[in-house]
Formats: C-alpha cells, sequence, structure tokens
C-alpha cells in the first residue's frame, strides 16, 4: 500500500522531466526562475539607481571620460550628452547653472527671456563655433544677475539647426562620433546700456562653460 503513492509521485517527476524537455516548465521550477529573475531585476535597479539619475544616452559607451572644470561661471547638469532627432531636427536639452564670479553685475541680453546661446567644439586648433541660437529681433529688460548671484536655464542644443543643412565634418569623423564642447553666452555683457554695444564684454570664463562630451552632433 506503501508503494502506491510513491510510484505515482515517481511517475508524476518522470512526467514533468518529460514535459520540461518539451518547453513545459514545472510549476516548482517555474516559482524558482520567476525568484531568481526578480532578484537580477533588483540588482540591476539597484546599479541604475547608483549610477545616477540620467539615463545611459546611445553609444554611452563611446564617451570619453572627462573631468568637471569647475571654472567657468556656467556649469552643465552633466558631462556627457547625446543629440537626437525630432521632426528633422537636432535637439539635446541641457540644464545649466550660471553663477556670476566676478566683481561687476551680469546682464543677459533678451527677446522676451530668449538669450543668445552659442555652442563651440574643441578641436586641435581651438575652439570653433558649431551652432548658435536662432533669436526673434526684439529687446527685453535685461536679465540682471548681480556678483554671486546665480541663474538657472534649460538650454536646447542645436534647436532649429535643419537636419538638410548639415555638412560633412572636415576631417570625415562621423556624426554620432564624440567631441567635446561648450556653451557659450553670445550676449552677456557688463554695464548694460540699451543700444549697441549694450555693455562690455566679459572674459570668456564668465561667458563660457565647462567643457562636456556630445554625441550624435552634427558637424
Amino acid at each position: 500500500m506503501d508503494d502506491h503513492p510513491r510510484a505515482l509521485a515517481d511517475a508524476a517527476a518522470r512526467r514533468a522531466v518529460t514535459h520540461s524537455r518539451h518547453g513545459v516548465i514545472p510549476r516548482r521550477l517555474r516559482h524558482r526562475l520567476a525568484a531568481t529573475a526578480t532578484a537580477v531585476l533588483c540588482v540591476a535597479a539597484v546599479a541604475c539607481t547608483d549610477s545616477g539619475s540620467r539615463a545611459p544616452a546611445p553609444n554611452s559607451s563611446h564617451r570619453a571620460a572627462l573631468p568637471r572644470d569647475t571654472a567657468p561661471a556656467t556649469q552643465t547638469d552633466s558631462l556627457a550628452y547625446h543629440v537626437t532627432m525630432r521632426d528633422g531636427l537636432y535637439v539635446a536639452p541641457v540644464a545649466v547653472t550660471f553663477r556670476n564670479i566676478s566683481a561687476d553685475t551680469a546682464y543677459f541680453v533678451n527677446c522676451n527671456g530668449a538669450v543668445s546661446t552659442g555652442l563651440q567644439r574643441e578641436t586641435a586648433g581651438g575652439w570653433v563655433d558649431a551652432w548658435t541660437s536662432v533669436q526673434d529681433q526684439c529687446l527685453s529688460a535685461p536679465i540682471i544677475v548681480p556678483p554671486s548671484d546665480t541663474l538657472r536655464r534649460r538650454v536646447l542644443l542645436f534647436d532649429g539647426f535643419d537636419s538638410t543643412t548639415a555638412t560633412p565634418s572636415p576631417t570625415g569623423a562621423p556624426s554620432d562620433a564624440p567631441a567635446v564642447y561648450r556653451v557659450i553666452w553670445h550676449d552677456l555683457v557688463h554695464h548694460y546700456k540699451a543700444g549697441l554695444p549694450f555693455g562690455t564684454e566679459p572674459t570668456m570664463t564668465l561667458r563660457t562653460s565647462n567643457r562636456f562630451v556630445l554625441t550624435g552632433a552634427p558637424r
């Protein structure tokens, strides 16, 4: 009588093994696999959280390690970005913080809050202009930043840059190759006055940002 239940259990075990070979996984094994998968996902989630809030961008494996230069007055929220295509236009949103490290008041000439912004690429021969924002032709009251005060803004790099007008890189480098860039403020002045010239041009340290890596940028 005792052998009959054991025989039934052995037969069930053989059927479970046979079915698993044909793609039907036993319930107990499914529970173990599910638990293992959950543990792996939890480890991955912790790793992603520890690496920072910014999700890895495409081609992140090609990013060059770049130390942060804290000397410039403008600091970006990251040291690496990827330019994406949206409706035929290049887009790369960057959050920046400007701190007036000079002894004079800084004035941002603007049109309804829009400030003329540029992007420069680092080359062997120095910095070259890569992009300048398109501005409406109006003159609003200047944005005033006293010494030691800060101003936070969001800059859309390559905003308005038409992909059909992009020219090939003179070095032949692919557009998705990483390169080093910096933001530059075109209409940042000291001693503001309402008329050209709007004031005294400050030093490049005040007008530019730290260096950062861009991938996917048009050349």
